[in-house]
């Protein structure tokens, strides 16, 4: 009797194992043909460019082959001024404007219609953000801590530093600071370092200032001696609006392994068409502690 239990059980086990190995066929989702269409313009360029292909499918063979859209008409529309301008064709699914007719304005909306070659239209829609001002920028906190060795001799300054972007602007607006700091001693050795924030895009608000914190090191050693002063920052202010905010940071998605996951693209072109319509805008400038 128990010999006839055991027998059973291991011939349960084989079945189980066996339907553990079936390969399960399962088709890919209907692969659309869509339009893709892309324009980033700022105020600090006379030149604005666009482009226009074909997505891919994910599934399957892929290659390397690009299917441009030769024959569409992009139109620009000035919603202040009512006026427009239309893009000429270059090549390979280029398209570029030198505005005639209208111009980028601070906090004015435009709007992008693609015509094209079968009849369809499809549009998008943009706004100019307000203009970076690097006297609304203030360091609120900074602390350049004792300096620790590490194991390999180098010297590890941490620092704190905590900005604040006083615009008072509508929600519609993000701003990012770009910015290096450049540390000094004694003897009057400089070091430059990247400052890396921890939230590096922040909206707008008409009710507080947006906030940057930064809780990072630099190094220094084998020649380069404390103690150390940091108080000097320079580089870049960024102002954008969420179609551009939305689509810069994507990119940081993709992290290049084989096991990421599909970057989440955010369109903001109208149904039936992907793509982004945005504006941004940068000063350059600098800024020390106490301001």
């Amino acid at each position: 009797m128990k010999s006839s239990i055991k027998i059973a059980l291991f011939s349960s086990l084989i079945l189980l194992l066996h339907a553990c190995e079936q390969d399960a066929l399962v088709d890919p989702p209907e692969y659309v043909k869509r339009p893709v269409f892309m324009c980033l313009m700022t105020p600090q360029s006379n030149v604005i460019k666009a482009s226009a292909a074909f997505t891919k499918p994910y599934y399957g063979i892929q290659t390397d082959s690009v299917d441009y859209i030769e024959n569409a008409v992009f139109v620009i529309k000035d919603h202040q001024s009512q006026k427009v301008d239309t893009f000429t064709y270059t090549r390979e699914g280029e398209y570029i404007l030198f505005p005639k007719n209208i111009s980028l304005k601070e906090k004015n909306k435009y709007t992008l219609t693609v015509h094209m070659p079968d009849g369809k239209q499809f549009f998008a829609e943009a706004t100019v953000p307000p203009k970076p001002d690097f006297t609304k920028l203030s360091i609120s906190y900074l602390n350049l801590s004792s300096t620790v060795v590490d194991e390999w001799g180098y010297e590890q300054n941490p620092y704190t530093l905590e900005l604040e972007y006083d615009a008072k602007e509508q929600d519609a607006y993000f701003v990012s600071t770009r910015l290096n700091g450049f540390v000094y001693n004694a003897k009057g050795d400089i070091i430059e370092t990247a400052i890396n924030f921890s939230e590096d895009i922040q909206p707008m608000s008409p009710n507080k200032a947006s906030s940057f914190v930064s809780r990072s090191y630099f190094y220094s050693g084998f020649g380069y001696e404390g103690p150390w002063s940091l108080d000097s920052f320079s580089g870049a202010i960024y102002t954008m609006d969420k179609a551009y905010k939305d689509f810069y940071t994507s990119q940081y998605q993709d992290i290049g392994t084989p096991f990421n996951e599909p970057t989440i693209f955010k369109s903001n072109f109208s149904e039936g068409a992907l793509g982004v319509f945005g504006c941004y805008d940068y000063r350059q400038g600098s800024i020390t502690y106490p301001k």
